[in-house]
């Protein structure tokens, strides 16, 4: 078949002055024969975008719940982590029966509300605590029904038992399944390094079903209507997206900063220094370092007369002061510096860049900022409440961070020991240990003019 636009050359060569009445019917074809070329490759190609997006839809129903089940593993997995940051492991080894709670009332509830928090904030159905008595197990915190199922006696499920063995076990059902159940996770919770219970976390399988139904049904409308539904993917995918990263940011949070007082936590300060201390990288710390180990003396007396609420407030004040007085300090002097929480009414500053005497005053600077502080001084007076500091330095007293710690949590007891309401600089005579700082204290009072 010869090309029309050949044909009408030829032609204008030979009879170039007399008109044919062909060329118009030659331009016809030749614009016909370029639409149907353009209508055939644009069908090509929408059938292979359509056979492709038939193609991945089947690949992705796979991948789909690979994902699904890998964020219900990630999940699952830091709400165990967060719920067991909140167990005191001492507690739990000595709650074995409902009349143990009345001595550990406070402390028990105060637990149990913050495993609720946690419940609430990661839309958990149910977190709850196993404890292993002999050769039984017994729920002791349950915050769906924790008046029915605490201190009742339980046969552990499969991955109850696998977690007993001392690692964290992840029950995560199939999201094709709507019958499969709850996704649960178990976490050992140790005690001198034996398994003594475990936190579990149960969330209903029903909206990762859900959703993965969503997703087959998307997928059967992209086959039906491809450009509508490529958009409708694209806007599912960013806010899926954007949804994840807020909950990563959510659970991070929630693992690594105290609830109450928006500060890091003893998880966060240990991660923080063990960076600092062992990590070869730029980041490894290549200054000295002081650690200030703060104290509440007699807050227990505001729980008792004003309430938890009032004293949770009050360690909210007390917390804002610290690493607002912290922070200010470190900002003249740019320095690196960080304000924790431990728990209960301790916290931990670490200030770097600072010599011995800086941190002598630094830690008289935070006493006295304490008790001139007009919205604490109100309790502080009434209830005789004030500040107890211990001061450890790096390097001069250990280069271990572990120890930097824990030499700041013995001078503070010493601290708490001569009277309260002062600083004390760790000293190698303290010993390794709380009772070391007795016996020094009674030594020191026993010589000559103590």
């Amino acid at each position: 078949m010869v090309r029309p636009g050949v044909k009408r050359k030829s032609i204008l060569n030979k009879t170039a002055q007399r008109p044919n009445p062909w060329n118009a019917y030659s331009r016809s074809l030749h614009s016909q024969g370029i639409f149907a070329e353009s209508l055939f490759a644009v069908a090509i190609v929408a059938t292979m975008i359509f056979a492709s997006t038939a193609y991945f839809s089947l690949l992705g129903r796979d991948h789909m719940k690979s994902v699904l089940i890998q964020n219900a593993r990630s999940t699952v997995s830091a709400s165990c982590q967060a719920s067991a940051e909140l167990i005191d492991t001492g507690m739990l080894f000595a709650l074995k029966d409902p009349a143990d709670v009345a001595e550990y009332r406070t402390q028990y509830d105060y637990t149990l509300y913050s495993l609720q928090q946690v419940q609430i904030s990661v839309g958990a159905n149910r977190v709850y605590v196993i404890r292993q008595v002999n050769d039984q197990y017994m729920i002791v915190f349950d915050t769906m029904n924790q008046n029915a199922q605490a201190f009742t006696f339980i046969e552990l499920t499969e991955s109850q038992a696998a977690a007993f063995d001392g690692r964290i076990d992840l029950d995560i059902k199939d999201p094709s399944n709507s019958e499969a159940g709850m996704n649960c996770g178990s976490l050992p919770l140790r005690r001198a390094g034996s398994v003594i219970g475990l936190v579990c976390v149960e969330f209903n399988n029903q909206p990762i079903t859900s959703a993965y139904n969503t997703s087959q049904r998307i997928s059967r409308l992209l086959l039906t209507s491809l450009g509508a539904m490529m958009v409708l993917l694209f806007a599912t995918s960013v806010v899926l997206f954007r949804q994840n990263r807020m909950n990563q940011q959510q659970l991070f949070d929630m693992a690594n900063k105290d609830m109450n007082t928006g500060l890091p936590n003893r998880r966060y300060l240990f991660t923080y220094l063990a960076d600092r201390f062992d990590n070869p990288s730029s980041t490894k710390l290549s200054v000295p370092m002081a650690a200030f180990f703060v104290d509440i003396d007699n807050f227990k007396n505001i729980n008792d007369n004003v309430g938890h609420a009032e004293g949770d407030r009050y360690l909210t004040m007390t917390a804002n002061l610290l690493s607002d007085y912290l922070n200010r300090h470190a900002m003249e002097t740019r320095r690196e510096c960080l304000t924790a929480r431990l728990g209960g009414d301790e916290f931990v500053q670490l200030l770097a860049d600072i010599d011995l005497d800086g941190a002598r005053e630094y830690a008289k600077n935070i006493i006295d900022e304490f008790d001139n502080n007009p919205d604490i001084s109100k309790y502080a007076k009434a209830y005789n409440i004030s500040l107890s500091v211990g001061v450890s330095m790096y390097p001069d007293h250990t280069t271990h961070y572990n120890d930097l710690v824990k030499y700041a949590d013995i001078a503070m007891y010493y601290s708490k020991q001569i009277g309260k309401r002062t600083y004390t600089v760790y000293d190698p005579d303290m010993g390794e240990s709380i009772e070391g700082v007795t016996l020094s204290v009674r030594e020191a009072r026993a010589r000559p003019g103590a």
